[in-house]
């Protein structure tokens, strides 16, 4: 008796849990992925009936203006939409460890399933919504190993300022906080000079998003920066010549206008989505 009475009374907790939630703009969802709690923030749907869920990844930079605008605007579309927080990887580590790095190659992947799998209990969405993808910068490296891992469920896929070949964008991206990593790495290795470190790890580091991306069987777009050097516009170049042939957008404009471009271009980025739904 009190057994059936605690399980109706966990019944109606989490049915009043997830109408409160579907009432909310948008709420942190936590998970647990290898012991440890992970979030994102759900943007709810101003439809009654989303007609997909887009799963939208941040820059290095973290949630910034740039993705809560971009969340909100395909939340008023139609979209749900997935905001993965930052997590701790071996980027941030005082002591980094390179074969912990590579084993992280697919995190945003694994946390994405999970994120899904939350979202559309919690919310009680429909089964199979279509899923999409979109992110630059860091952002654009994590949509891309998503969409690839992902891509029994994903239809459409934008991405902006992202390139392939890890072990010369590690040694030599301008953005700060690589170029810190780097040299904490280099410290932890023994290595002295640049050139040896991405020597190192093109011995050590076997995963890339070039070796994936040829996975990729939706529409997407990628958009290149001609003037990048916080991602090399070298290495956009390189993974547009590794994906398969798609609509290519190369804009005259350095990594934070190529970043940006994701909300300056957001209609064309919705009408693009729309289109894999017809």
């Amino acid at each position: 008796m009190k057994t059936s009475l605690l399980l109706s009374f966990l019944v109606i907790s989490f049915s009043a849990s997830a109408f409160s939630l579907k009432k909310e703009k948008s709420f942190d969802l936590p998970v647990i992925f290898n012991g440890v709690e992970e979030k994102a923030t759900i943007f709810n749907s101003q439809d009654k009936d989303p007609k997909g869920i887009l799963i939208l990844t941040p820059t290095i930079a973290g949630v910034s203006p740039l993705e809560k605008i971009n969340a909100q605007f395909f939340a008023k579309n139609g979209f749900v939409v997935i905001v993965p927080l930052p997590y701790l990887n071996q980027v941030d580590s005082l002591t980094p460890n390179i074969a912990m790095l590579d084993q992280e190659f697919d995190k945003p992947y694994r946390l994405a399933v999970k994120f899904l799998e939350e979202t559309q209990k919690v919310l009680k969405l429909k089964d199979h919504l279509p899923v999409f993808v979109l992110g630059a910068s860091q952002g654009g490296f994590r949509s891309l190993i998503i969409a690839s891992l992902l891509n029994e469920r994903v239809k459409g896929l934008w991405f902006a300022t992202a390139g392939v070949d890890f072990p010369s964008i590690y040694a030599q991206s301008k953005v700060k906080k690589i170029a810190a990593f780097k040299e904490r790495s280099k410290k932890v290795l023994g290595i002295e000079t640049d050139q040896d470190y991405e020597n190192y790890l093109r011995v050590h580091l076997q995963n890339d998003p070039k070796n994936i991306c040829q996975k990729i069987k939706v529409p997407f777009v990628q958009v290149i920066a001609l003037k990048d050097d916080k991602v090399p516009t070298h290495n956009q170049e390189l993974l547009s010549q590794a994906c398969p042939a798609t609509e290519t957008i190369r804009l005259n404009t350095g990594h934070i206008g190529g970043s940006i471009s994701t909300v300056t271009m957001n209609k064309k980025i919705l009408a693009f989505f729309n289109e894999q739904l017809e």
